[in-house]
This record gives structure tokens, sequence and C-alpha cells, in this order.
């Protein structure tokens, strides 16, 4: 009676090609199913019911296959990550979308790299909030004697306030 949704997330992964995709359409009244499909979207939306629909898909492709011809392996190895959303819900009404870029790659079996970063902007009457998230790895050498670096940024804006971790 309150709420009929449908949401579904999955994904694919062969020969170094990964895609994923998540989908929500219905109203609900708790985050719960938005945090199943996307936690990342749900810690922005605010506090339910929600009625609309989400949509998202992204997929890593191996460059140096696509583009060099060169066959990815740990010897040498390029990909690049894609991935963009949207969600409209009539309670607000609030709208935005989500953004992925990534790279990462490998030369030689003992260097390795990775970045990426996630954005969701959303609208809601005179609220606008942004998230963002910021990602970097590598390591050098043969795991488990490598040297490893990482580093994250968590940025969020909202109601002209910016907050960096």
């Amino acid at each position: 009676k309150y709420e009929n949704y449908v949401a579904l997330k999955g994904g694919v992964r062969f020969n170094g090609y990964d895609f994923s995709g998540a989908v929500f359409f219905g109203r609900t009244c708790s985050l719960d199913p938005i945090k199943l499909i996307d936690p990342d979207v749900a810690s922005v939306l605010g506090n339910p019911p929600f009625t609309g629909g989400y949509c998202y898909a992204q997929g890593w492709l191996p460059v140096s296959e696509l583009v060099l011809g060169i066959p990815a392996s740990c010897l040498f190895e390029i990909s690049a990550g894609v991935g963009a959303g949207a969600f409209f819900f009539v309670e607000g009404p609030t709208y935005g979308g989500k953004m992925f870029l990534g790279v990462s790659g490998e030369l030689l079996c003992i260097v390795s790299i990775e970045g990426d970063i996630t954005m969701i902007g959303l609208k809601s009457g005179d609220d606008l909030r942004f998230k963002g998230h910021g990602h970097f790895e590598a390591d050098i050498g043969p795991c488990p004697f490598c040297i490893s670096v990482s580093k994250s940024v968590d940025i969020t804006y909202q109601n002209n306030s910016w907050d960096i971790d």
C-alpha cells in the first residue's frame, strides 16, 4: 500500500572488461533499497519517502588492449573507467546525478597505480549539495614486500559551505 519499487544492481566482468549498473523505480518509505544499490547516492538524499527513479551505469575498459592492441597482463596494462547516472524524486522535488572517472595500470608486474574520483550532485528545493570522493593508490615492488602509497580525499558542499577531509 505504501511502498512499491524495483531496485536492481548487477555487473559483468570478462577479459579485462568490467561493466556494472543500478536502477531504482517506484516509491519507498526508507533509504534501505537505495542504500543496497548505491550507498553514495543514499548518503546525500535526505529523509524519505522517495517517489521517482535512479539509473547508473559504469564501465572499465582495457585501453592498452583496445588502442595499442597489447593484451592486458601484469607486464603492461592501462584501464580507464567511466560512469554516469541521474535521479529524480517527486518529493522536494529532488534531482541530481552521479559521475565517476578512474584510471589504473600495471607495468612489469611490479608497479601498479590506481586513481578514481566520484562526484554526486543534488538539488532539492533551495538545498544544493555536492559530495565527492577521490582515491589514489600505488604499489612498487612484489607484494607482500611492496611499498604502498595511498591517499584519499572527501569533499562536501552544502548551501555555500565547503568541507574537505
